[in-house]
């Protein structure tokens, strides 16, 4: 899709940009004229992701390093001011899945997840928006959840239960931080999108929770119609929209039995 430079002179952090959802996310924000800063705890995986968008020349920063780190989570906006002047945009998209029962789960997974999917990006919101507040200068949050924050599934209680956090704090957020100028939104995939981390699920395409998740809209989602959603939200075309929850995933979830 083309965006039309709706982001020129805006920058971005995006998270867990070395794959998937969240590189096409990196790609659509940059198509959009925003400078990027990505980051991935896999250097690899976000080589990648640097060369498809030195592909198209845009202006980015690599910036390897897990979130679920705090020091370094609570510095990641920082580096973005210092590599690439300023901040307007965090798009908090990094999270890990492991598939278990709610009478297995094990402690350590259970903080594995939670450390990743809410207190990481818990961190980097604080981050951003004290910078944001100290400059009196306005910017944008896009917290990307999950349809499993407010449908119940077999396997994923902690899962489920990150991403229902995260859309809580999204809205605590958004009323808190609107007298500043900051807005906060949060994005919902579903259906499944096509993606590693969505496979890493459910299976492969043609299998049969594959054939249980195909949603009413006829087809599975793609990466770049996430992205999609997330410049719309990054964008002044968006600028009356905060607290809100964007449920991206086909029609999967209306009146769905899971």
């Amino acid at each position: 899709m083309s965006y039309q430079r709706l982001l020129e002179g805006k920058v971005a952090i995006v998270t867990g940009a070395g794959r998937g959802i969240g590189r096409a996310i990196a790609l659509g924000l940059a198509e959009a004229g925003a400078a990027v800063v990505i980051n991935d705890r896999d250097p690899a995986n976000l080589t990648v992701t640097a060369s498809t968008l030195a592909e198209i020349q845009a202006t980015f920063s690599p910036a390897p390093g897990d979130i679920a780190n705090a020091d370094f989570a609570r510095a990641l906006p920082a580096v973005a001011v210092e590599r690439l002047g300023q901040l307007d945009i965090l798009v908090n998209n990094a999270a890990i899945f492991r598939h278990a029962s709610f009478l297995a789960l094990e402690l350590d997974a259970v903080d594995d997840v939670m450390n990743v999917n809410y207190r990481g990006p818990f961190l980097l919101c604080q981050a951003a928006a004290q910078y944001w507040v100290k400059t009196e200068s306005p910017g944008v949050v896009v917290n990307i959840t999950s349809v499993s924050a407010s449908f119940s599934q077999p396997g994923v209680s902690h899962y489920g239960a990150t991403k229902a956090a995260l859309e809580r704090l999204s809205r605590c957020m958004a009323l808190e931080l609107a007298p500043h100028g900051i807005r906060v939104n949060c994005i919902a995939p579903g259906g499944p999108i096509l993606s590693d981390f969505i496979q890493g699920i459910i299976g492969q395409p043609g299998s049969e929770a594959y054939s249980r998740l195909r949603p009413p809209i006829g087809r599975l989602g793609e990466p770049s119609e996430i992205a999609d959603a997330v410049v719309y939200l990054a964008s002044d075309a968006a600028s009356y929209v905060t607290g809100a929850v964007l449920t991206v995933d086909g029609g999967l979830t209306l009146g769905r039995r899971w």
